[in-house]
């Protein structure tokens, strides 16, 4: 699938990359792109400005090496990377560095150190660490094939959190928050939206989503529950999220209906899929109320809305391709399954005439 429209204001950037895809950039570079600071965008270009210089007859490929602070080395290490790859990654700075976070997965043998630790070892990890080992051993095991058969389809919830890129419009600078449709036992994500600065994401426009895609899907549902988190209201949001709370509550059940809670955000889906998104980071500690500090903005990705879509597509994508393939394996997708019990419960939750 292509993104047709170019990232960039105009000017070099665009018409540099069209000179690789001239049909626009594929949406793993779209995603790739937006989720680069701008200082790490500038940088980029810069570089790969000069690997396409360096395929022209007659270039100093000297002079090109020393622009980008490069020894003869470096440079032709990254034409080749180039050469090989055909990516922005391939080009970025950081590309050949090892990963800047730790990964949320763990294998067996870490799993059973861990637990020596935790059991008093002399390393034995902090607390949040601790907590972080134990909710990702239980998503192995939830995982676990008999797991998914007894689980799975029963239990959905709506979650808001920040992530780790600044929300695009107007205001102070702040982070962006999602709302993710998961089911719950496997960690599936059924549908993402953004909001953007100031503005909360449309809870109804992900249920729709959802249930669009879980038809599509023809997901395996058993007599299905909702949890939906509601987001904390934002200015002018107060009466409509008050409204549709309390329609929610009479659908769904008290217990079954929160508010989110600052600095809090985003615990069922920490539990059922992890810290991140496929590459992109939960800020789940975040508080919209106070302005990004100015040292953290200038690391930070700054997309625009456009760019936003194109990344938590690409990044929800990347959560489910292994996990999909895992159900339909086990006939929970793809098969003989009912999903409109589940769909019934969201245009229930959410009709088309809002409350």
């Amino acid at each position: 699938m292509i993104d047709r429209d170019l990232p960039g204001d105009g000017g070099d950037v665009p018409e540099l990359f069209r000179r690789v895809w001239p049909d626009g950039l594929p949406n793993s570079e779209a995603a790739f792109w937006a989720s680069l600071s701008p200082t790490e965008r500038d940088d980029l270009t810069k570089r790969f400005a000069a690997v396409v210089a360096a395929d022209a007859p007659g270039t100093d490929l000297a002079e090109l090496a020393r622009d980008l602070g490069l020894g003869r080395t470096g440079f032709y290490s990254l034409r080749t990377r180039w050469a090989h790859q055909r990516t922005l990654r391939a080009v970025a700075r950081f590309a050949t560095r090892s990963a800047r976070r730790i990964p949320t997965t763990i294998g067996p043998a870490e799993s059973a150190a861990a637990d020596d630790e935790a059991a008093g070892g002399a390393a034995a990890p902090s607390r949040p660490t601790a907590r972080r080992l134990a909710r990702e051993r239980a998503r192995d095991a939830a995982r676990d094939p008999e797991a998914l058969r007894r689980g799975f389809g029963r239990a959905f919830v709506l979650d808001v959190t920040p992530v780790d890129l600044v929300a695009p419009g107007s205001g102070d600078p702040e982070w962006l928050v999602c709302a993710f449709l998961i089911e719950r036992c496997s960690g599936l994500i059924l549908a993402a939206a953004p909001g953007s600065a100031g503005v909360s994401p449309k809870l109804t426009d992900v249920a729709r989503e959802g249930a669009e895609r879980a038809l599509e899907l023809r997901l395996s549902v058993r007599k299905p529950s909702l949890t939906v988190i509601v987001p904390d209201p934002r200015e002018g949001e107060f009466l409509d999220m008050t409204r549709m709370r309390a329609h929610l509550a009479e659908v769904l059940g008290e217990a079954s209906v929160r508010w989110s809670e600052p600095r809090r955000f985003g615990s069922s889906l920490v539990e059922a899929v992890g810290e991140r998104v496929g590459g992109l980071d939960l800020r789940r500690r975040a508080d919209w109320r106070k302005p990004i500090a100015g040292d953290v903005l200038a690391k930070a990705a700054v997309p625009s809305a456009s760019e936003v879509d194109v990344l938590l597509r690409t990044e929800v994508r990347r959560s489910n391709e292994l996990l999909e393939r895992r159900l339909r394996r086990l006939g929970l997708i793809g098969g003989g399954g009912d999903p409109t019990p589940l769909v019934g419960l969201l245009d229930a939750a959410f009709p088309e005439e809002e409350p």
